[in-house]
């Protein structure tokens, strides 16, 4: 997604819709930071992706969380 395509028009679009239906906007898939700060400007909620962390077993996740923002990503 960037802002030189559609997709920014249609996800400003989704985004909308669900704020004036009082929802919140989880945008999966994110990653790198150019799409994370566009997704930022556009009001997205929360997001989630590589950019963040890899997938990882369930049993990793509290380690993970404790060494937030110490953590390789």
């Amino acid at each position: 997604m960037d802002d030189r395509t559609g997709d920014a028009a249609i996800v400003r679009a989704i985004i909308q819709i669900a704020s004036s239906l009082g929802l919140k906007t989880i945008a999966e898939g994110v990653e790198n930071s150019s799409t994370a700060a566009l997704l930022r400007g556009l009001g997205c909620n929360e997001a989630q992706g590589y950019y963040w962390a890899r997938p990882m077993p369930a049993n990793e996740v509290e380690n993970f969380c404790k060494n937030w923002p110490q953590s390789p990503i």
